[in-house]
């Protein structure tokens, strides 16, 4: 276990790390028609550096006696929000980036207002009022516990209604690679769609693997530090895929953004 301020300096260097990728990525010359799967592209990292961001000053607040629990309900809702839109913004820009077609942005935009809904009534559902607060070395945990408990079933659904679209969007990204003309491109879409792969397969096998064991993978010291170099992983992989270094352009013959 490591201590809960590395946890705080971590999520405020992968926030600003996040931030930085969708600059970057937002530097790439598009065409109209492909304005809107750019920006969604850009929520996903600017979503995603905000609740990380956020993550870090909370864990300062924590660690100076400062965390309100008003704070931390609002807070809690709109990194809940953030995910959520993160998670729509990524999804547009892959099926778009796949089909060329701009059609499915209504349908995607239903389904994460629908999970969105779903994830609301089961946070109401586990309610309880957060009166105090602890940790248990890499997040910050609410006092009292709910008296609700999740059952494994109905966790894992929800973790296949969170990853499952992505996991299917970056196996066709990955698909789509070999039918590329252009050597950039075809460079990009590999890169991407295997660091979208990896990245979200971590959280549906601990889910599947917890739904059938009593394996509780929040408290392994193992897990939390595969999750991070994963996830550290994925993003400098993607930020690789826009930025490549200098001996891979002249290697492969690819571009940087």
């Amino acid at each position: 276990m490591v201590a809960i301020e590395v946890v705080g300096l971590y999520n405020l260097v992968v926030g600003a790390l996040y931030v930085y990728v969708g600059t970057q990525v937002g530097k790439r010359e598009v065409p109209d028609e492909a304005r809107l799967a750019q920006r969604m592209f850009l929520l996903w990292w600017y979503a995603l550096g905000a609740v990380n961001l956020i993550g870090g000053l909370n864990i300062g607040l924590y660690l100076a006696d400062a965390l309100a629990p008003a704070y931390w309900v609002v807070i809690s809702q709109l990194n809940l929000l953030a995910i959520v839109l993160a998670l729509l913004g990524l999804l547009y820009y892959m099926v778009y980036i796949y089909t060329g077609s701009g059609k499915w942005f209504k349908p995607i935009i239903s389904f994460y207002a629908a999970f969105y809904l779903a994830l609301l009534a089961l946070v109401v559902w586990l309610w309880n009022p957060p009166q105090a607060f602890t940790d248990n070395g890499w997040a910050i945990q609410t006092l009292p516990e709910s008296d609700q408990e999740l059952s494994p079933a109905v966790g894992l659904a929800f973790v296949i209604l969170l990853v499952g679209p992505q996991l299917a969007a970056a196996v066709a990204f990955l698909r789509l690679g070999p039918k590329l003309d252009d050597v950039t491109q075809r460079y990009r879409v590999r890169l991407v769609g295997t660091a979208i792969l990896f990245w979200f397969s971590l959280s549906l096998v601990s889910s599947v693997v917890g739904a059938v064991t009593d394996i509780d993978f929040a408290t392994l010291d193992a897990w939390q530090y595969l999750q991070r170099i994963v996830g550290l992983g994925a993003v400098l992989t993607i930020l690789a895929a826009y930025k490549p270094p200098g001996w891979v352009q002249r290697r492969y013959g690819v571009q940087a953004v």
